[in-house]
């Protein structure tokens, strides 16, 4: 498909077809509606044959009649007479109601198939002008004639009434022609109609692939644009509308009621023309289209574009000489005065024209009307270049984002507070990234070092656990070993929660969400601790709904967010108090709530708390990292949950909450 659209051979046979079919489409079709318009398809032959001579007649009085009755009535010659089969009478219908003959077509003795009869009027006016109506049928001719007998303006109101004839038809004239196509479009009235179909859907089709085969060439990957492509569009649209109106005109001019059948082939002809030269108008249309679309293809191609241009071009530089010299008078002016200083102004000309234009109201009520549209305009543009600098603000304050103010229609004053608000963004965008890589780089450092120390850490705990293998009788040896063994696994769980920490702060773990229910959870938590809860002295105390509440999130980090969370009680709790566990829902939220009473007193906040390195003893007595409220943090936040930690005197609570499904 894609080298026949390329084919220029394929596409001169496509514009032929093309032309055939749309001159098959128009004859067809006209066949339908003049046999549809006669009756043809609802009438005998003969009635329908009748019918056409008789109006063939009808025709042909109109075409020989003449409104002057004091001028003689054509008259056929003998050797006229032989060429046709037409006849008229002209009678002058009298008041007593008989009949005058003023003119004798039909000779006696002349055989008729068809007569039929047509009625004018003639007068004459008072200031003796002659007037004439017609033709008419007979019930026109008696309303209208009783019109005029009652208007005074009329005098000498003469009626007439002419008789065509038809002979049998032998002579060859416009009578028997038009009953020869007659009988020809009586015979193809239901041909005409699959032809006119069938032609129609070909057309569509051909056309539909010259469209698509526009701006295609042999050896060309883009769209080619011809010469008559790059004409200016308006031109060629001019061009092409007075050639195609040309065509139609000629074609139609000699082809409509025509009763030849050359002339008929004229109007093909002219179909034909006009075809031709709409396809070619919808194809560089088409061309241009895919080349550069509407604005770029067809309407910067235009002659009008380009002169709009040029006109514009110079209201541009008159509007920017005008705005060049107000902007010099407001420069000097300070930014509060200014606006007061527009207002002052419009008054001031308000009074002006009030006082010179005392008479005429209607000066006054549309230059009112003027000034107030403008000053309305200028609080519009105020209110709108405040309200683009609020929105300005209120990313910068709200959510710290960059905010870059388009200036392009801002002046003065505004303009240069859009341009501050602007640089203040990109200096707390800098700032922001400036955190976000020092981040980075201390998060890599961290893994980096951690890295590095494990591997030491690895060989002394392995050497470690083969000097206890070994047995030494020395009790000194023993106890050495021992705490060699302790602290070893300590420093090697600090590390480990430091580059977990490390990793959860900046989301580079991978986090796999699935269903989770929440009450299965806290029930393995509750079995898991109450015996290690049970030596310390705590009462665990959970409460659960019965529903189910599920969420999405990863088993693997929320075991581990309530692990810490767990120890921590453990580790900081105080011994004989409870220790609640809760859960509930809260509109479409899951709360989990922990909560005991502490050991010590909390002098720190609940905002350090959270922090990392930050234990609730101060005197770093107890063992931990401090890493566990902030790993248990990060955690919930990759799980799109949020962590809250309250502390009220020594009551210590964090709640967690997650979205239900």
């Amino acid at each position: 498909m894609k080298k026949l659209k390329s084919s220029l051979c394929a596409k001169i046979i496509a514009i032929i077809l093309l032309c055939a079919t749309g001159v098959l489409v128009m004859l067809s079709s006209a066949v339908v509606v003049s046999a549809y318009e006669v009756g043809a398809y609802n009438k005998s032959y003969t009635e329908y044959y009748n019918d056409t001579v008789e109006r063939a007649v009808r025709l042909e009085i109109h075409n020989n009649y003449n409104y002057d009755v004091n001028e003689i009535w054509y008259e056929y010659d003998n050797e006229t007479k032989q060429d046709s089969n037409f006849r008229y009478n002209v009678y002058e219908l009298q008041p007593s109601g008989r009949e005058k003959l003023v003119h004798e077509g039909l000779d006696k003795g002349e055989k008729t198939i068809c007569k039929t009869s047509l009625y004018y009027i003639h007068a004459k006016y008072k200031d003796g002008t002659n007037y004439s109506e017609g033709l008419f049928d007979k019930s026109s001719y008696f309303q209208i004639m009783e019109m005029m007998k009652g208007n005074k303006e009329f005098e000498n109101i003469r009626g007439f009434r002419i008789d065509g004839y038809a002979l049998p038809l032998v002579a060859n004239d416009r009578i028997y022609r038009v009953a020869m196509i007659s009988t020809e479009v009586y015979n193809l009235r239901y041909t005409a109609i699959i032809a006119a179909v069938i032609s129609f859907v070909v057309f569509i089709a051909i056309f539909c692939f010259l469209i698509s085969s526009a701006g295609h060439k042999k050896g060309e990957e883009e769209i080619y644009l011809t010469s008559i492509d790059r004409m200016p569009f308006d031109l060629l649209t001019l061009i092409v509308g007075g050639a195609g109106i040309c065509c139609i005109l000629f074609g139609f001019g000699w082809g409509v009621s025509s009763d030849r059948f050359e002339y008929i082939i004229i109007a093909g002809v002219g179909t034909a023309a006009a075809i031709f030269i709409a396809a070619l108008y919808c194809m560089s249309f088409a061309a241009r289209m895919k080349k550069g679309g509407f604005i770029n293809g067809v309407w910067k191609s235009c002659l009008l574009y380009k002169l709009w241009m040029w006109l514009w071009g110079w209201i541009k530089k008159g509007f920017k000489a005008c705005g060049k010299y107000i902007k010099l008078f407001f420069k000097y002016l300070p930014a509060s005065i200014r606006p007061m200083a527009v207002a002052v102004a419009l008054i001031i000309l308000d009074f002006l024209i009030l006082c010179f234009n005392s008479y005429e109201f209607d000066n006054q009520i549309v230059w009112l009307v003027i000034s107030r549209i403008l000053l309305l305009g200028g609080i519009l543009y105020l209110l709108t270049c405040f309200k683009k600098i609020n929105e300005g603000m209120k990313k910068v304050t709200e959510n710290g984002e960059s905010c870059d103010i388009n200036t392009k229609y801002l002046f003065g004053p505004l303009k240069e507070q859009a341009e501050n608000l602007s640089n203040i963004s990109d200096g707390i965008k800098n700032a922001v990234e400036e955190k976000m890589k020092s981040e980075r780089f201390r998060t890599e450092l961290i893994t980096n070092v951690s890295h590095d120390i494990k591997t030491p850490l690895t060989s002394i705990v392995n050497y470690v656990d083969l000097m206890e293998k070994e047995e030494p009788e020395n009790e000194k040896m023993k106890e050495y070993l021992e705490v060699l063994s302790r602290q070893s696994a300590r420093l090697k769980k600090l590390i480990d929660d430091l580059v977990e920490a490390s990793k959860a702060s900046s989301g580079s773990l991978p986090v796999n969400l699935e269903k989770l229910e929440l009450g299965v959870l806290i029930q393995q938590t509750a079995g898991e601790y109450q015996e290690k809860m049970a030596e310390k002295g705590l009462e665990l105390i959970v409460t659960q709904p019965e529903e189910k509440l599920e969420i999405m999130a990863d088993g693997k980090h929320m075991w581990r967010i309530f692990d810490n969370l767990m120890n921590n009680i453990i580790k900081y709790a105080m011994p004989g108090t409870r220790v609640y566990l809760d859960l509930e829902k809260k509109n479409s939220n899951a709360l989990v709530s922990f909560r005991n009473i502490s050991n010590k007193r909390l002098n720190v906040s609940s905002e350090e708390l959270l922090e990392r390195f930050v234990r609730g003893d101060s005197s770093r007595n107890t063992e931990g990292s401090g890493l566990g409220l902030s790993i248990a943090q990060s955690l919930t936040t990759l799980q799109n949950g949020d962590m809250e930690l309250s502390i009220d005197g020594d009551l210590f609570k964090v709640t967690l909450k997650f979205k239900t499904i």
